[in-house]
């Protein structure tokens, strides 16, 4: 899931592309924020842009995940997936990350979208009153290829608590050097591609505590301006943001458990 150079050729081997950022579940420390963020809703022009943008700018794209929040929420869900098969075509990989409350109420459409797209459903498993067996049935019935999302189809959930310092007072390449988030989850958001996810989803927490992490120009790279050597740089450093990520006292494998939107939750 890294990106490698070879002389001029560039490869990106995953990004995410959050559709939405709410959720209908609010996970406890989410490190996408979701518990916080408003209703929102991406503009399907605007994913369309960009990921065409990816293609262009990119050499080979090993894959991408459609995540959120809760990507099912957004009501053009399978225009989504349509867009994204036409400018990623086979062999890329398309993921749709869920946490699987919607998926018994979608449409026949939306499972044939799936498997005419070759799109995989990847289903975080929270023991949720929810009937998986009825899930098995209709990925079967429309040949759609799915997994539970981790080890959640063994094991309890567990959550990374991805503390910020909110004055940022970390040491940006320590907390670079020794972040799984910053080395594997590149997150595209409207032009901008972002390092981790964690950059990006701070201005939710920005917004409903009142705090202040800037998100400087630095931080991401614009995809509409950038050249191959810009981006090689970019993502192979740590970015003015990782002095608020307190790394060395990140929490794993913890409890999950609903949100009750305490900033404790997230420092």
């Amino acid at each position: 899931m890294q990106l490698f150079k070879n002389k001029e050729k560039l490869f990106l081997g995953y990004f995410l592309y959050e559709i939405v950022h709410h959720c209908n579940l609010n996970c406890r420390s989410c490190d996408h924020c979701a518990p916080l963020a408003k209703k929102e809703f991406v503009d399907i022009k605007i994913f369309e842009k960009d990921i065409k943008q990816m293609q262009k700018l990119f050499d080979e794209i090993g894959s991408i995940a459609i995540m959120g929040g809760e990507p099912l929420l957004h009501p053009k869900i399978s225009e989504f997936l349509e867009i994204a098969r036409k400018q990623l075509p086979r062999p890329i990989k398309i993921y749709i990350y869920t946490n699987g409350i919607l998926l018994n109420k979608m449409k026949d459409s939306f499972w044939k979208d799936l498997s005419r797209n070759s799109i995989t459903l990847l289903i975080t498993n929270y023991r949720l009153k929810i009937d998986y067996n009825l899930i098995v049935k209709k990925a079967a019935e429309n040949n759609v290829h799915w997994e539970y999302e981790g080890e959640t189809g063994k094991k309890e959930k567990v959550i990374i608590k991805a503390k910020y310092d909110i004055n940022g007072t970390q040491n940006e390449n320590d907390s670079c050097n020794n972040c799984y988030n910053g080395n594997i989850y590149r997150q595209l958001e409207n032009g901008k591609l972002y390092k981790c996810t964690i950059c990006p989803a701070s201005r939710h927490f920005n917004e409903y505590f009142g705090t202040n992490m800037e998100i400087d120009k630095k931080d991401y790279i614009n995809i509409y301006k950038a050249k191959k050597n810009d981006i090689r740089e970019y993502l192979k450093n740590p970015i003015p943001f990782c002095r608020y990520c307190n790394v060395k006292e990140r929490e794993y494998n913890q409890k999950w458990g609903l949100s009750k939107r305490e900033i404790n939750e997230w420092t």
